[in-house]
């Protein structure tokens, strides 16, 4: 009989086979999976993290600014605008009611922005006001909160923000004063 003792797989290498006498009978993690010393198969990196190459230990989660929704990754990807993505985020998270962002790669809701007067914003995204309506409050949340103009009065564009930025149609009206009435006129 031998005294050989089995040797486990280091870490980064796998194999179900038993009895090894060395490393060679392992095989190596694959990218998108880690595999522990001892382990027998890989375990695939969960959502929110990752294996960039082969004969990996362990996966890493997603840093803050960047998510991945995927089982076996091999990287993470960028968050998107009008959202924000913490560490070993498996999905992006919109800026909160009344916030947006245009930016990629947040990290935290405190780098979303408060919605602007003239706007207003849902699921991260800043919405203008439409034609013939203001808004002067920030962090509007629904477009409720643009107002309809005044009679008679009208905005140069969207996203108007006060009352001020009204253009008031002149009143348009006749006088007679000095002048003969039509049914006065002769033929």
């Amino acid at each position: 009989g031998s005294n050989a003792v089995a040797t486990p797989c280091p870490e980064g290498r796998y194999s179900n086979a038993s009895g090894l006498v060395s490393e060679d009978g392992c095989t190596l993690c694959l990218a998108g999976s880690a595999c522990l010393a001892g382990s027998v198969a890989p375990t695939v990196c969960a959502p929110g993290s990752f294996a960039p190459g082969l004969g990996t230990a362990a996966c890493q989660q997603c840093e803050a600014g960047s998510y991945q929704a995927a089982r076996g990754a091999t990287t993470c990807a960028n968050c998107t605008s009008g959202n924000w993505c913490g560490e070993g985020s498996s999905a992006p998270t919109p800026c909160g009611a009344g916030n947006y962002s245009t930016r990629l790669g947040l990290r935290s809701a405190d780098e979303c922005l408060r919605c602007a007067e003239g706007s207003w914003c849902s699921a991260g995204r800043a919405i203008p006001c439409g034609l013939g309506t203001y808004n002067d409050q920030v962090g509007a949340t629904d477009q409720s909160a643009c107002t309809y103009c005044p009679p008679n009065s009208d905005t140069d564009g969207e996203s108007p923000t006060s009352l001020s930025q009204y253009i008031r149609e002149p009143d348009h009206y006749a006088q007679w004063s000095n002048m003969s009435l039509p049914g006065d006129l002769l033929l």
